[in-house]
């Protein structure tokens, strides 16, 4: 009987761990149907660990499947999932790098300034000495930049006239207003300071540097200059290049053609005009190597027509003959720069407008001619009709500002 009952105890038993083990298979398939969308790979393999050789590997596969499971678990419903609570210190952390399933939810980092440093192996608060050093290197270079190296003004190079390539020049040609009637000691100082300006009036002293008061005038050092001074440096100032000035005038001059005294008329063989244009060979043939680059040219002269009655159209035709002929012989269509006869002296003012009205006609009727208006240009009180110093240079000025 003893017996009977001991065998019946050992069928219960065994029948009892066949509903448990029946029991535990049923939990796991239902945990896995309840959510569809998980992946086989984050299934629990909690109940089937495949054998490996090596211990390592299946400690690594072991937490990798703790980690599924986890997710597992959060996608399935509440009332399937048993959460006990664990002291953090108690928690074992895996120390080794494993990847994360695709399906998991993206962990959010946040952005962070790195500041790099030499030595990633620094300790912490080592690291932080740095980054804090780093800032104050940085915030010393803004608030105190380093200073520019001194600056050392150059020595300025030697204005040398060029023997080839090519030169910018300028015409001035007319009678006495065209000429050298200003006083030079009237110019301020060092007017003409860090130009390159040059100029070229009598035949025989060749290209010289301009020097007013010394050589712009028939007579060395006779102390007179005009408008060539401001010209000169206002087109070195535009153009930042070396500035010859070609000067040829004679005053008390008419334009038309005058039988009894010498004119500037294209007509009068061996005169003025002829003079004009063998001085500008002369130049030319004193530096065949150097090519004269035309800016333009100013034409300041009438008061001896205006005086000597010269009616306006015959102005206008010797004028227009004189201008193109110039640039014949020259062979560019350079700029031309007419000054109007100045009218603020009441002297022979109706004969004047004769004039005036022939230079207006010329400017209006040639696409590459300027008028220039100088009526507010006040004379010399002592020597009228020509002007006062500053008055040239201001004539020469707006002369220069069309070329």
């Amino acid at each position: 009987m003893k017996n009977n009952t001991v065998d019946m105890n050992k069928s219960l038993c065994l029948l009892c761990l066949i509903v448990i083990v029946v029991f535990a298979s049923c939990w796991g398939d239902k945990t896995v149907s309840d959510n569809p969308d998980t992946p086989i790979d984050t299934i629990s393999n909690n109940n089937i660990v495949e054998e490996q050789p090596d211990t390592t590997q299946e400690e690594t596969i072991t937490i990798k499947d703790s980690i599924s499971e986890e997710t597992t678990d959060v996608k399935t419903k509440p009332s399937l999932v048993i959460e006990t609570e664990t002291d953090p210190k108690d928690e074992i952390r895996p120390t080794t790098t494993t990847t994360p399933s695709l399906e998991e939810p993206e962990a959010t980092t946040p952005t962070t300034t790195t500041i790099p440093s030499n030595n990633t192996n620094l300790p912490q608060d080592e690291i932080v000495n740095e980054i804090k050093d780093i800032k104050d290197i940085k915030n010393t270079e803004v608030n105190n930049p380093t200073p520019p190296p001194p600056t050392t003004n150059p020595t300025p190079t030697p204005c040398n006239i060029p023997q080839s390539g090519s030169i910018k020049t300028f015409i001035i040609a007319g009678q006495s207003n065209a000429g050298s009637i200003g006083k030079a000691n009237e110019i301020p100082d060092g007017y003409l300071d860090g130009t390159c300006t040059w100029l070229f009036y009598q035949s025989d002293r060749g290209i010289q540097e301009l020097k007013p008061g010394v050589n712009t005038c028939p007579k060395d050092n006779c102390g007179t200059a005009g408008v060539e001074v401001s010209i000169a440096k206002e087109l070195y100032e535009k153009y930042k290049e070396p500035i010859l000035i070609f000067k040829y005038y004679k005053g008390g001059t008419a334009l038309r053609e005058n039988t009894k005294n010498i004119d500037w008329s294209t007509n009068s063989k061996g005169e003025l005009f002829d003079r004009f244009r063998n001085n500008f060979k002369k130049l030319q043939g004193t530096y065949p190597n150097l090519n004269f680059d035309i800016l333009g040219m100013a034409w300041i002269q009438g008061e001896k027509d205006a005086s000597g009655g010269t009616k306006s159209n015959i102005y206008y035709n010797e004028l227009n003959k004189l201008i193109e002929t110039t640039r014949t012989f020259i062979g560019k269509n350079f700029p031309v720069s007419i000054v109007k006869l100045n009218i603020q002296h009441k002297a022979a003012h109706s004969k004047k407008q004769e004039i005036r009205k022939a230079q207006t006609r010329f400017v209006n009727s040639d696409e590459n001619a300027f008028l220039i208006d100088v009526d507010d240009v006040k004379y010399d009180p002592a020597y009228i009709p020509h002007y006062t110093m500053a008055g040239y240079m201001e004539i020469g000025k707006r002369i220069a500002k069309k070329h």
